[in-house]
């Protein structure tokens, strides 16, 4: 039962320890709304420096996670982490139970019910919040002050076994002459002029701004409020209180740290951010691109989208990487693998591809796609009609153009043993890339406007292709396997070296000498 001031909560879970010495466990399953009533965050501020975590980023609340919970199929399976502490304003009991079936053997697992009763902070006087929040500083370094005169007392107890074994040496003559008595109280943990390690010296300035209450602002005064809390969240405050903000009772799995030392909890922070990896994008392309079918990934499209995969990068990645029919088909490097295979680099293929996907700047292709989607009246379609057309699906148009084109350049280059990966230079992510944007400049030139008007829309397609592939034959024409042997000046992939080698394919292209072209240079 709650009432305003107070409130009080049971939950029902697991308590074990993974190691004999790590902190007790307690995983459980909560409401949302609960969770974010029950927990406090250690959140850094401009004034105060001392906490562990990151502050709240609203708009990644509002507009990404709020959004990914109102999607009624999403789910976010992974625990938020919480640590579970007493105070004098929250108190907590654990009560061990009984399963009811006594067959099931859980070994260092035990079934408990965990009450919780706590004041609501924000409900409290505020010189008593800030009298309390003295307290939980004051034992922090308390605590401290206690930790540094065990480690000293140690060294000393060190030392003077040390003097003894010295002394004992009748041959051995004093090392260090006795200290006067003026020397020997400047060494006192007390001393004014011995200076604080800075976390020490930041938890004091806190500690010394909470004496005067002019100093404690609105936000420093929430925080206070937040590290009275029962529990503080360690890992997950943003999934937590977006799902919060969806008013949906969304329940989420929570692990929780039995009173776990202030330093216990920072280094589960450290731990559990410093280990996190996030995935390369090209291993989630992989992962979509060859775990879906298309009528799968169709069906994800809305989930993964408002997930932030880019969907346009897993449809053109999909496509001229791992489709059968696409002369790339195994060549790019996914790393999928914790071994590199060395195949052409992702994010320059994906640009590559982009460029057919996205033709927002591509002549060449603009110019196909209005012989292709003219209508019967004469009039011109918006460029969103035909993007959208271009990249149906259902018709892959703009797939359709790129294999015309590539699958050329293999047939051509293949036989001569250059369709390896940096097997030649033309089979480096930037060679191919470079290549096939001067294909674009060139062919934006030889591509005419077909009137096709009377030309059946089912044969307006195969009539435009036999126009580009004679397009695409008059440009191979001109490149040999002589141009692609001699080694280019170090690596191309900046601006400089995509320009030189823009530079170059055009010599070729149009008859010019580069003998001593500056790809070939150090300039």
């Amino acid at each position: 039962m709650s009432t305003e001031k107070t409130k009080t909560y049971e939950f029902y879970g697991l308590s074990y320890r993974q190691n004999a010495q790590s902190p007790e466990l307690f995983a459980f399953v909560a409401s949302s709304d609960r969770l974010v009533d029950l927990c406090g965050v250690a959140r850094k501020s401009e004034h105060n420096l001392a906490n562990y975590q990151r502050a709240i980023d609203k708009k990644r609340v509002s507009e990404e996670l709020k959004k990914f919970f109102l999607i009624p199929q999403n789910c976010s399976p992974t625990a938020i982490v919480l640590s579970l502490h007493e105070n004098e304003i929250a108190k907590f009991k654990f009560t061990t139970l009984k399963l009811g079936d006594d067959s099931i053997k859980l070994p260092g697992i035990e079934f408990k019910k965990l009450s919780v009763e706590y004041s609501v902070p924000e409900q409290l006087e505020r010189t008593e919040v800030i009298s309390l929040a003295k307290s939980f500083l004051d034992q922090r370094l308390h605590e401290n002050k206690k930790i540094d005169k065990d480690e000293d007392a140690e060294a000393n107890a060190e030392a003077a076994q040390s003097e003894s074994v010295e002394e004992s040496a009748d041959y051995l003559e004093p090392l260090v002459e006795e200290q006067s008595e003026e020397e020997d109280n400047l060494e006192g943990d007390d001393s004014p002029d011995q200076p604080l390690e800075i976390g020490t010296s930041i938890l004091q300035k806190l500690r010394d701004k909470l004496d005067h209450d002019e100093e404690v602002t609105d936000e420093l005064y929430s925080t206070l409020c937040d590290m009275l809390k029962p529990a503080l969240v360690i890992d997950g405050q943003h999934r937590l209180f977006g799902a919060a903000s969806v008013e949906e009772n969304i329940p989420f799995l929570a692990c929780a740290l039995v009173e776990p030392e202030w330093r216990e909890q920072v280094f589960q922070f450290a731990v559990i951010n410093d280990r996190a990896e996030g995935i390369p994008k090209p291993f989630i392309t992989a992962l979509a691109g060859m775990s879906l079918t298309g009528d799968e990934l169709q069906k994800l499209t809305e989930r993964l989208s408002q997930a932030g995969v880019q969907l346009w990068e897993v449809e053109v990645m999909q496509r001229i990487g791992l489709f059968q029919e696409s002369p790339f088909n195994g060549l790019i490097e996914f790393k999928v693998g914790a071994n590199s295979q060395k195949g052409l680099g992702y994010q320059t293929m994906k640009t590559l591809g982009k460029q057919w996907y996205e033709p927002s700047k591509n002549a060449a292709l603009d110019q196909l796609m209005r012989m292709l989607y003219q209508k019967t009246d004469g009039k011109k379609l918006s460029k969103k009609t035909m993007f959208q057309k271009w990249q149906d699906p259902t018709a892959l148009d703009w797939f359709t153009f790129f294999l015309e084109f590539w699958k050329k350049v293999q047939q051509k280059f293949a036989p001569l043993g250059m369709w390896v990966p940096h097997g030649s230079q033309l089979m480096t992510a930037v060679g191919l890339l470079i290549f096939q944007e001067v294909f674009f400049i060139k062919a934006s030139g030889m591509l005419s406007m077909v009137e096709l008007q009377d030309v059946d829309s089912s044969d307006r397609k195969a009539e435009i292709m036999k126009t580009y592939s004679k397009v695409v034959d008059k440009y191979l024409e001109k490149f040999e396997k002589k141009h692609f042997t001699k080694p280019w000046r170090g690596s191309l992939n900046h601006p400089d070296g995509k320009a030189a080698l823009r530079d170059y394919f055009g010599d070729i292209y149009d008859g010019l000498s580069t003998t001593n072209h500056k790809l070939f240079r150090d300039e």
